[in-house]
C-alpha cells in the first residue's frame, strides 16, 4: 500500500529526473538525430531549428509520463495503488504542462494544441479519479449502513422470540 508521502515523493522524483535528463541531453549526450538537427538548422534556418526544438520538448514532456508508468509497472503490484500514484502524478504533471504558457508564444500553435490535448486527458483522469473516490466512499457508507440494518433486524428478530 502506498501512502500520500510516497505518492508525492515519487511524483517529484520523476519530475526532477526528467529535468536532469534534459540538462544531460544538452550538455553530454544529446540524441544524435536531434543533435544533428538542432546544430544544423540553428545555423541554417531558424524555423527548422524551432521545429527540432519543439520536437525535443514534446518527446521530453511525454517521457515524464512514460517514466512514471514504467516505474509503476515494475514496482507497484496493486492496481488501486497504481491509480493513486497516477492521480497524484497527474495533478503535478498538469501543473508542469500549464507552465508552458500560451502567452509566451515561444512555441508554434501546433505545440500548444498538442499540450491542450494532454492537459484535457489529465484533467479527465483526475476528474474520474475524484468521482471514483466519491463512489467508493458512498459504497463503503452503504455497506456499513446495510450491515447495521441487518444487525438491527437480527436483534429485533431475536427479541421477538
Amino acid at each position: 500500500m502506498v501512502d500520500e508521502r510516497y505518492q508525492l515523493t515519487l511524483s517529484l522524483q520523476v519530475l526532477k529526473e526528467e529535468r536532469q535528463k534534459m540538462l544531460s541531453d544538452f550538455l553530454d549526450r544529446i540524441d544524435p538525430d536531434m543533435g544533428t538537427g538542432l546544430l544544423h538548422y540553428n545555423s541554417v534556418k531558424n524555423s527548422e531549428y524551432e521545429l527540432y526544438a519543439e520536437l525535443y520538448h514534446v518527446i521530453w514532456i511525454d517521457e515524464h509520463w512514460n517514466r512514471i508508468e514504467k516505474y509503476i509497472d515494475q514496482n507497484i503490484p496493486l492496481e488501486s495503488d497504481r491509480r493513486k500514484v497516477l492521480t497524484v502524478f497527474s495533478k503535478y504533471f498538469l501543473r508542469f504542462i500549464d507552465g508552458f504558457d500560451v502567452k509566451n508564444q515561444m512555441y508554434s500553435k501546433a505545440f500548444y494544441e498538442i499540450l491542450q490535448v494532454k492537459k484535457q486527458a489529465l484533467r479527465d483522469m483526475i476528474e474520474i479519479s475524484a468521482k471514483a473516490d466519491i463512489h467508493r466512499k458512498e459504497l463503503n457508507f452503504a455497506m456499513e449502513k446495510h450491515k447495521k440494518q441487518y444487525q438491527e433486524m437480527l436483534k429485533n428478530y431475536i427479541d421477538q422470540k
